[in-house]
């Protein structure tokens, strides 16, 4: 039967968008589109009309441009559990930024509600080594996008979803918060059309409502269970246990804020000293700001401890509320205060430094890019990023080693005791407990000192279109923080800087809770009204967005793991381990003895000159800030190769088997192909994968791989790392 051409007329937006989809599967056997129907009114999407296209199959049918029926059918994007198509536009050209717009390649835009997902079959060269199971290349996380801009004869207009779209729409940027830019072209396409698909994007990349986040699609699905292994610290159990391992007996878990009924941002159970009654609680509380009386974070079977508090009202019953923490420190006199509003950078005064940082690291064009060449050093200096992270980390290494030399118990006390103080006592853990430097052991730190503690994640990201003033990237400060203590101390974590990267962009990934609200009460609400008895998805569940082979760059293989006897750690991941003899799965022996923690702290020189540019983080994206076959990745990729020759001879040591000939045994380098890719004269060959500076990641295709700066030395490595056989020749 021919295709019908049926006319659409434009409408205007001002406050909500309700899209036109049809939500009738047209495959056989699919009930996808009438299991999502339910979720029209929570979308925004009204099913009484059924003109643009049909959503739950492969292929999508457009019925308003007309034309054969080859003509108009387009490459439907590949879907998640919960996940609809809400508008989609043909003949859309996705530029490559930095050659002014004169390169780029045509496809379809899709909008949904989780993902702006751009498909072409074009060809192009790809550099992709991570790749994500819930964002294919060229797919944008609805709630990762910062802003939109109409370019308009090269000037650039900001939108929101509250304004009409006025004036010829040829061109949109959509700037990303994790620095990517994408540059769409609607020359080719209906102006009509061009208008919904933006205020599409436009709604649903800042809902309003907690509901409205994909999570709430997501979840009904139950894709997998909660991570197994992970402490949401909500519970009574979660803190005896953290409070057993670290080996303080003068505290205890209080639960007087069942409810929420003293205080909404700290979690129902929390740790205070053993001395004190419930009544205590409930009576000091209103003389802290927000209610939130001071909690223990950490401690030693020595007594000291590591306490947070918020600001006091009332300056003269300061020294009531600290008389009662004294209650569980056995040598009261070595109680020391730090407040951390004269010590470290405001929130407001990070995001502004963050707004600077993000136009030197996200030029729009090759103009731009060239032009801040001449002052990058400068630049960087003025916009006060690398002091920031220098006051922070030298208050840090003030408290530990206040706490690790002089044993002393510390107070860390911020007016608001969300934001500064999460930084802070987060790297006084990482600096005096080997735990937190392993992976479980970090997601276990984030999830007791930033989620439980009710630092408002919802509000510092902008996740449902607050006002500019709440936003503030405390956390990201916080990551970068972590990544100058790995550069200093290379061997002493289990994770590796891909790992930061990928935890600073599953934070933008609206298909899990655990940065989604400002505080646990808010998460307790929206799983009663929403979920029912259902869990949404946890960030500490990797194997949502991995697969085992890509973790592999999660792993550090210089870590060398140092904790307290008794406590038993798996052995990092290796390529070369597999079988019986896994060495990942063999618990390592631990001989660090409890009284040795002051040697256990690093002590980082958190000095202006040693801070470096997160390079990966913040420079991934950018072809011409790339360096071919050199940097970072290419020393990371070496000590890959070593580390699976030693896992390799350790499991030959250990096997029993008959004597092997050395001679012609094959190592795990063998496997691990490091082969050049160059053309007669030099040059990149088009279509191949290289080793830059930026791996694993790729700056988004299309691109010109003479923009990137060559190490002759290097020969454009090509990299590829293969699985080692379990069983070695003989």
């Amino acid at each position: 039967m021919p295709l019908q051409k049926k006319k659409i007329g434009c409408y205007k937006v001002s406050r909500t968008f309700k899209s036109y989809v049809d939500f009738d599967a047209v495959d056989d056997g699919h009930d996808a589109g009438k299991t999502n129907a339910s979720n029209g009114s929570r979308l925004g999407i009204d099913d009484s009309s059924k003109e643009n296209f049909t959503s739950g199959s492969n292929l999508t049918v457009d019925l308003t441009n007309g034309g054969s029926k080859e003509e108009n059918l387009f490459l439907q994007p590949k879907l998640l559990p919960g996940e609809v198509v809400v508008k989609c536009m043909n003949n859309v050209m996705k530029f490559d930024n930095m050659s002014d717009n004169k390169t780029g390649i045509s496809g379809a835009l899709c909008c949904t509600n989780f993902k702006l997902s751009f498909i072409t079959l074009d060809d192009y060269p790809s550099n992709l080594r991570l790749r994500n199971l819930l964002l294919q290349e060229n797919d944008v996380c609805l709630m990762n996008i910062d802003s939109v801009y109409q370019v308009i004869n090269g000037r650039r207009k900001k939108l929101t979803s509250s304004m009409n779209i006025s004036g010829d729409l040829k061109a949109v940027e959509i700037h990303c918060k994790d620095l990517r830019i994408y540059t769409f072209s609607f020359k080719f396409c209906s102006q009509c059309d061009s208008k919904d698909l933006l205020n599409t994007i436009l709604y649903h990349s800042s809902p309003g409502q907690v509901q409205l986040l994909f999570a709430f699609d997501y979840v009904g699905f139950q894709v997998k269970s909660v991570h197994p292994s992970s402490w949401t610290f909500t519970m009574i159990q979660d803190w005896e246990t953290e409070l057993k391992r670290c080996g303080c007996t003068s505290w205890r878990v209080c639960l007087s804020n069942e409810n929420f009924n003293i205080c909404e941002s700290l979690p129902e159970a929390f740790v205070v000293p053993a001395a004190i009654l419930g009544k205590d609680v409930n009576n000091l509380a209103p003389l802290c700001n927000g209610r939130r009386f001071p909690t223990w974070s950490w401690g030693t079977s020595d007594g000291n401890v590591l306490v947070r508090m918020s600001g006091v009202f009332d300056i003269e019953r300061q020294s009531q509320i600290l008389e009662t923490i004294k209650k569980g420190i056995p040598q009261p006199s070595s109680l020391q205060l730090f407040s951390l509003d004269d010590l470290c950078p405001s929130v407001r005064e990070i995001n502004y430094s963050y707004i600077k940082l993000q136009g030197i690291c996200k030029p729009e064009n090759a103009h731009s890019y060239w032009k801040q060449e001449s002052t990058y050093l400068s630049s960087l200096e003025s916009i006060h990023w690398f002091h920031y992270l220098s006051a922070c980390l030298e208050t840090t290494l003030k408290i530990a080693k206040s706490m690790a030399s002089k044993k002393d118990s510390v107070i860390i006390k911020e007016w608001e005791g969300r934001d500064l103080s999460c930084v802070i006592s987060s790297l006084v853990q990482i600096l005096l407990d080997p735990f937190f430097r392993t992976q479980y052991g970090f997601e276990c730190l984030v999830q007791k000192e930033w989620v439980a503690l009710g630092h408002p994640f919802q509000e510092r990201l902008g996740q449902l279109g607050v006002e500019e003033g709440c936003k503030s990237p405390v956390f990201l400060l916080f990551l970068d923080c972590v990544w100058q203590i790995l550069q200093q101390f290379p061997s002493s974590f289990e994770f590796t800087e891909t790992y930061l990267t990928n935890l600073w962009d599953t934070v933008h990934i609206s298909c899990f809770d655990t940065f989604l609200f400002n505080c646990h009460r808010e998460r307790a609400n929206a799983y009663s009204k929403f979920c029912e008895l259902r869990r949404l998805q946890s960030a500490w569940d990797w194997s949502l967005q991995f697969t085992k082979q890509d973790m592999i760059f999660f792993k550090n293989p210089l870590y060398i793991l140092t904790a307290q006897e008794g406590i038993s750690h798996s052995r990092p991941w290796s390529l070369a381990c597999d079988g019986p003899l896994k060495s990942h799965i063999r618990p390592l022996t631990l001989a660090k003895k409890a009284e040795d923690r002051e040697s256990e702290l690093l002590e980082l020189d958190p000095s202006v000159m040693n801070m470096q540019l997160w390079r990966q983080c913040y420079l991934r994206w950018i072809p011409l800030a790339q360096v071919v076959g050199g940097d970072l990745p290419l020393v990371y990729l070496q000590n890959l190769v070593i580390w699976d020759e030693i896992c390799a001879l350790q499991k030959l040591l250990e096997s029993p088997q008959e004597p092997v000939n050395l001679r012609h045994r094959r190592v795990a380098s063998d496997n691990t192909l490091y082969r050049s890719e160059v053309d007669s004269s030099g040059g990149v060959k088009n279509n191949t994968r290289i080793v830059t500076s930026s791996f694993p990641y790729s700056p988004i295709g299309p691109f010109d791989w003479g923009h990137f700066h060559r190490v002759p030395s290097s020969s454009y490595l090509h990299v590829d790392v293969v699985g080692v056989d379990e069983e070695l020749d003989e």
